[in-house]
Order: C-alpha cells, then structure tokens, then sequence
C-alpha cells in the first residue's frame, strides 16, 4: 500500500530455492530489538550495502555510519501507527539510499561477521493533500521524513517455520485448516482451500492467541494443532 496504513513492514515474501543462493550460508538475521538498534547506531556500529542504479556498473556501496531517526521526530505519538501497518517492526534511518536499493541489509558487525538488523524499504514522504470524494484531488507540499526499513527481528521465527516446517499444499488440507480456523472464530474468508490474505491474517490471530511465534504460514504442525483443539472444544 502507497497510502496510509502503508504495509512497509508486511509487504514481503520467503522463496525456497532449489538450491543455496550462497554457498557460505548468508548473513544471520540478527534478533536484536529496536532499542539494541538504536544503540547501535548512537555507537556509529549501523551501516548499510546495497547496489545503486545511480552508479556506475552497479557499484557495490556501503554507507557507514547510518543513523536512525527517533519516531519522535516523525511527530505525534500517534503518527506512525496511523500512517504504517505494524509500526513497531519499523526502522527509520538516513542511510544513504537510492534507485534499486530496496530490500538491502542494514547492518551490525557481531563478532567476526555481520548480522542483519533491517532491510530496507523506501523513503517515508508525507504529504498535505486536498481530497474530493474520497480522491487525492491536489498535492500541495510534501517532506521527507526519512528512510524506512524493516526490523529483522520478526523475520526470524517465520523465517525457521519456512523453512522447517511442512507447509500445506493441498486445496484438501487447506480446507480443513480454514473450518478449524472458523471453528475457533477467527476466519472470515470463504472456505476456498486457498491460502491468501485472511486465511493468513487469521493464523496470526490464531498464533498471537495462543503465544506461539507469529508467522501466518498455513503448515502441517498448526493444522494438527487446530484438529486437536477444535475437537476437544466440541466434546465439551
């Protein structure tokens, strides 16, 4: 979403390759919260890689040292929850950024190797704007705010579920995920066997409920756990 609530910290996807993308393993998603981050900026310890399309032969650069931006300059307390989806998981930052640079790490160096704490997003610009039934009529001015990035932090657990766990890929057992997922209160959407948006959201309704890690992912372990659930209620 380009407009408020912007899905700057949800708008993002796993893909399982068919084979590692990098030999060494790749960098660690690192599980510190945002006040480590911001610490870790204070200390000058952030930085940022990306390509550029700005540059020459796709240059590698690396901007360091980046800051962050305190929320509290983003204005109101309130601001950022109305203009983002989940704005707890966001970073705002003023690592230097541009064209293509989107879905790069920010990062700390933690020991001998560097450890993913953000990934970078795009450029928050808030605008004040004249509205007619409901449309964007006339934009009068705009500012910059800063840089936004993805926390990694709450990558990680559904990062282990991907890649761990037995997703469902059947339309059969997709099903029977959303009627226990109905049986529970929690899916709105149609009984279709097809994994979108709501069967999605109610999962992680489901997953906060209980306090199991929060991932969204339709697998064959919480389908099992719904079953078991679902039947216990209706024996009561």
């Amino acid at each position: 979403n380009t407009r408020p609530p912007i899905n700057a910290t949800s708008d993002w996807a796993f893909l399982r390759l068919s084979r590692a993308g990098c030999p060494s393993g790749g960098l660690r998603l690192s599980p510190r919260s945002a006040a480590d981050i911001a610490a870790d900026a204070a200390a000058g310890r952030l930085y940022h890689v990306a390509y550029h399309r700005d540059l020459a032969h796709w240059k590698l650069a690396i901007a360091r040292p980046c800051a962050l931006v305190s929320p509290a300059t983003a204005g109101e307390s309130e601001q950022l929850s109305r203009d983002f989806e989940r704005a707890e998981d966001l970073l705002l930052h003023t690592c230097d950024t541009d064209a293509a640079s989107s879905g790069s790490p920010l990062l700390v160096d933690r020991g001998h190797e560097p450890e993913v704490v953000g990934i970078n997003v795009g450029t928050y610009v808030r605008s004040r704007v004249v509205m007619h039934d409901g449309q964007i009529v006339q934009r009068l001015d705009s500012e910059v705010i800063s840089n936004t990035a993805l926390r990694a932090s709450p990558l990680i657990a559904p990062l282990e579920a991907f890649t761990s766990g037995q997703l469902l890929t059947s339309t059969n057992e997709i099903e029977q995920l959303q009627d226990h997922l109905v049986a529970h209160g929690l899916h709105a959407g149609p009984r279709d066997g097809r994994y979108g948006p709501l069967t999605r959201k109610a999962i992680e309704t489901y997953e906060a409920r209980v306090g199991l890690p929060i991932t969204g992912l339709a697998t064959r372990s919480l389908l099992n756990r719904l079953a078991t659930t679902t039947d216990v209620r209706a024996e009561r």
